[in-house]
């Protein structure tokens, strides 16, 4: 079965939700808590795979800070679609 082109709007759609990913990763790499703040609701919860679940935007960006500042921490995407 032949596949349809992907409808104008998805298209639109797929790119605003990659441009805020890519927003999300360049926060990221600030170490600056309040960017990444930005990207998360007060309720959210970030799960790591050797941590316990951060709970909250700031704490999220609190977090991403002290990675930057101690770890040296970086996020990469290298492939997106």
């Amino acid at each position: 079965m032949a596949r349809h082109a992907a409808e104008p709007h998805r298209r639109r759609d797929r790119r605003a939700l990659l441009d805020h990913v890519y927003s999300y990763y360049r926060a990221l790499n600030t170490g600056d808590p309040d960017k990444v703040a930005e990207h998360f609701t007060d309720d959210a919860i970030h799960y790591y795979t050797r941590l316990g679940p951060h709970e909250g935007a700031r704490t999220i960006g609190e977090h991403t800070k002290w990675a930057v500042e101690n770890l040296a921490g970086q996020w990469y995407i290298d492939h997106a679609i």
